[in-house]
C-alpha cells in the first residue's frame, strides 16, 4: 500500500478518535457554585494562598474574571448557570422543561449519573417551579435552615459512593457566604472565614476524589452566582463575577455561556448559536 494511504488512515483514525473522546459518556464533571462570593474576597484569599482545594482546581485550568448576567439577583442568576438564559433586566424568563443543562446531560449520556445537590430550596417560583419536571434528575435540597459547606459536601461525598452508574454530573452550590452576606456585609471577616470555610469543605471532596481514583478523570467548574455590593447587604448589579476551572477559561464571557461551553466539552462541537465554548481542555 503507498505511504500516502498509511498517512491519510492515520490521519483518519486519530479524527474519529479525537471526536469519540470528545462525547464520551465516562468524563466526569461537578459544577460548583459558591453563591454571593464577588471578585474582590475571593483574589484577595487566594493570592494569599487560603484557598487551597479552589487552587488545587486552578493549577490544573485557571481562573478568569466573568461578567455577570444583566441583574444580578438569584433567580437571574440560577437562569443563566441552569439554563444559559441571559435574561433581560427585570425580566424574568421561564426555564421551560427540557432546557436545563441536567435534563440535556440525562438525554444525550443516560448510562450517567446526574444528581442536583442544593444548600437551600430556590426562592424564587421560576427556579421552584422547575424542579417538579426534572423528574429523572435526584435532587437534595436542605431543609428551611441551609446546609452549611460542610454538611453539603458530606451529602455530596454520600452521592458519589452510593451512585450506581461509573460516571457522573453533579451541580452543588454551597450558601455560607451568602448568609453573610446577607447578615453583615461583603468584605468582612466573617465574610472571608466563610469563603474560606467552604475551601475546606471543597477540599475533603477533592480529597475522596483523589482516593477513589476520579480526580484526574473529573473535571471541575467553580462560579458564583452574583456578588454583593461591598458597602451594604444588598446583591449587586456588577462585574463581580468570577470562574474557575480544571479546562483552562481562554476568553473573557458571561455566565450564561457556562451552559452551552459544557455542551460543548461533552459534545465536541459548539451546539448553541453564536456560542464558541469558553473553555479549552488542556489535557
Amino acid at each position: 500500500m503507498p505511504k500516502t494511504w498509511w498517512i491519510l488512515i492515520i490521519v483518519c483514525l486519530i479524527g474519529s478518535a479525537t471526536d469519540l473522546w470528545a462525547v464520551s459518556p465516562t468524563k466526569n464533571l461537578i459544577y460548583i457554585t459558591l453563591d454571593g462570593v464577588g471578585q474582590r474576597s475571593f483574589f484577595q484569599l487566594q493570592r494569599k494562598n487560603k484557598l487551597p482545594a479552589i487552587q488545587s482546581v486552578i493549577n490544573r485550568g485557571n481562573v478568569r474574571t466573568m461578567f455577570s448576567v444583566s441583574n444580578a439577583n438569584p433567580q437571574h442568576s440560577y437562569q443563566a448557570l441552569w439554563a444559559g438564559l441571559a435574561t433581560p433586566k427585570k425580566q424574568i424568563q421561564k426555564i421551560l422543561p427540557g432546557s436545563s443543562i441536567f435534563e440535556w446531560v440525562s438525554k444525550h449520556f443516560p448510562k450517567k449519573s446526574v444528581a442536583i445537590l442544593l444548600s437551600k430550596a430556590p426562592d424564587h417560583p421560576s427556579l421552584s417551579n422547575m424542579i417538579p419536571h426534572l423528574e429523572k434528575t435526584p435532587i437534595h435540597i436542605g431543609n428551611d435552615v441551609p446546609r452549611t459547606a460542610w454538611q453539603a459536601v458530606s451529602v455530596a461525598k454520600a452521592y458519589l459512593k452510593s451512585r450506581k452508574q461509573s460516571s457522573f454530573f453533579l451541580f452543588l452550590n454551597l450558601t455560607d457566604a451568602e448568609k453573610i452576606g446577607h447578615q453583615y456585609r461583603a468584605d468582612g471577616e466573617e465574610y472571608s472565614l466563610a469563603i474560606q470555610a467552604m475551601d475546606r469543605a471543597l477540599g475533603t471532596l477533592f480529597a475522596h476524589l483523589k482516593q477513589v481514583g476520579d480526580w484526574d478523570s473529573t473535571d471541575i467548574i467553580i462560579t458564583t452566582s452574583y456578588a454583593f455590593n461591598t458597602k451594604n447587604r444588598i446583591h449587586e448589579n456588577t462585574k463581580d463575577i468570577w470562574i474557575a476551572s480544571t479546562q483552562k477559561v481562554f476568553r473573557k464571557a458571561r455566565i450564561s455561556d457556562i451552559v452551552p461551553s459544557i455542551k460543548a466539552s461533552y459534545q465536541g462541537v459548539d451546539q448553541d448559536q453564536g456560542v464558541v465554548s469558553i473553555f479549552k481542555d488542556n489535557r
